[in-house]
């Protein structure tokens, strides 16, 4: 009988312990509600694709300073100029590390790439992350024969009038 009574108390405060309150139920469809409005990403995967091709075609053919005009100017003046003191190399190749997927000859599941070690670089895809940014997977094949997997944010940025993806990562 004690146990059928404790049984029965139990399953009593823990139905009272699970019941959200109305405030919570509004939070959660809050959330809920913002999160179905996120779903898409701001920029088409053709825009961000374009990004990203002149983005490998600086890098492959060993451009590095003209890639930073890929990176949201503030950015590049906050994280670039002043934390890495203008190192342009460790600023790229820090912005497409990742995790390697295709792997030859090593025995590591994380890369920061040497610039001059990249082939290419191709989008994977894009995905809306919120108000602020988009993410982009990228495929980043170095000519070891090792792919990194590497995910970038896509910021908005109003360039000469017209709003333009332009990435934004964090570096350090």
């Amino acid at each position: 009988m004690k146990k059928c009574f404790f049984g029965v108390a139990l399953l009593a405060l823990t139905s009272c312990a699970n019941t959200p309150s109305s405030n919570e139920e509004n939070q959660m469809t809050e959330e809920n509600q913002g999160w179905e409005k996120s779903i898409a990403p701001r920029f088409s995967k053709e825009e961000v694709a374009e990004l990203v091709n002149e983005f490998s075609d600086k890098i492959t053919s060993g451009k590095y300073k003209e890639a930073l005009s890929c990176y949201d100017p503030e950015y590049v003046a906050e994280q670039h100029d002043s934390f890495l003191e203008g190192r342009t190399n460790q600023f790229i190749s820090e912005s497409i590390c990742g995790e390697l997927i295709v792997v030859v000859n090593e025995d590591k599941d994380f890369s920061c790439p040497k610039l001059d070690m990249v082939a290419s670089i191709r989008i994977m895809d894009v995905v809306n992350q919120g108000e602020d940014y988009d993410l982009a997977t990228l495929e980043v094949t170095l000519k070891n024969g090792n792919i990194i997997r590497a995910e970038v944010m896509i910021h908005p940025v109003v360039v000469d009038g017209k709003v333009k993806p332009l990435f934004r990562m964090a570096v350090g």
